[in-house]
């Protein structure tokens, strides 16, 4: 350890130390995981990904998968670097996989499990929303659904100009949908 001049002893730089994680965020994610059954639904759903019962299962695979997504990873390696991290690790819901492991999963996953992935995802969603007070579920049930495909906002400096409005960024912008015959050039 070697002590920073000027700080007071505040800082030190040295190894790290493995009982602290950068991402304790991980925690909330295992807490929702296993009070929505995420992972016996995502089971359910996609169906046995392996001929044996070792290892990860189809949905422990995608919950570690995507809580590697959401500490950072962005690519197959990411998830060994999660694995590095051993506070985080023991505080994940599920156990992350090898990157050589997961690339193998992954190319077990044909057309049947995709749909089961929806279908999970579909019955994870009804979850929460029956975890809703019943005034925000009826709520919820009986408006319509906005699909923004094209989430593009036209940043605008007019307040007069037609179709303008605030994004959910707060800045004035058109959105790419335009009356019938008067989509501007470009």
């Amino acid at each position: 350890m070697k002590k920073i001049p000027g700080l007071a002893g505040r800082v030190r730089v040295g190894a790290p130390d493995a009982s602290l994680t950068p991402v304790s965020g991980v925690v909330a994610v295992a807490e929702l995981v296993g009070r929505l059954g995420v992972t016996a639904a995502l089971d359910d759903a996609v169906g046995r990904i392996k001929q044996r019962d070792r290892g990860l299962s189809g949905g422990e695979f995608l919950v570690a998968v995507a809580q590697a997504q959401m500490c950072g990873a962005q690519f197959w390696v990411g998830l060994d670097r999660r694995r590095a991290d051993t506070a985080g690790e023991a505080l994940s819901a599920v156990p992350t996989p090898a990157a050589s492991t997961a690339v193998e999963l992954a190319s077990r996953f044909g057309p049947a499990q995709v749909a089961g992935i929806e279908e999970g995802i579909g019955e994870i969603a009804c979850r929460v929303v029956g975890l809703l007070p019943a005034a925000r579920r009826a709520v919820l049930r009986t408006g319509g659904a906005t699909i923004d495909l094209d989430g593009t906002d036209v940043e605008v400096y007019g307040a007069k100009k037609e179709g303008i409005a605030y994004s959910y960024k707060g800045a004035r912008a058109g959105a790419r949908t335009w009356p019938r015959g008067r989509r501007p050039g470009w």
